[in-house]
This record gives structure tokens, C-alpha cells and sequence, in this order.
């Protein structure tokens, strides 16, 4: 995902996928009902950095 200057979040994707279409669709709500996200630090506006995110579904 790209989060511009305002905090909102851009081009959102999923790259590997759990093997659940439900799943990677939940987290990829997840995300969009958090935008918009605090915005970036001025030294990182327009700039990539990548952050792999794992999330994993337990029965606790």
C-alpha cells in the first residue's frame, strides 16, 4: 500500500494471499476502514519503503 501526504491510503494489494479470498478481503477492509492513516513524516513523503505485514487467524 502507498499512504500519501494526507494520511490516505493508495494503491492497496495484497501479494501473497492466505489461500482465503474471505480472509485477504477482511484485511484488506481492515485497512481501508483505517484510513486515513496519521500522515508521514515530511523525510518520507514520496518515498517507498516496504513493510511486510503477516497476520495470522487462531482459535483462541
Amino acid at each position: 500500500m502507498r499512504i500519501a501526504a494526507d494520511g490516505s491510503v493508495e494503491g492497496l494489494e495484497i501479494v501473497r494471499g492466505s489461500g482465503s479470498r474471505t480472509l485477504d478481503r477482511a484485511a484488506l477492509r481492515m485497512v481501508r476502514s483505517a484510513s486515513p492513516l496519521p500522515a508521514p513524516p515530511p523525510g518520507l513523503v514520496g518515498r517507498q519503503i516496504v513493510i511486510p505485514v503477516d497476520y495470522r487467524l487462531s482459535n483462541r
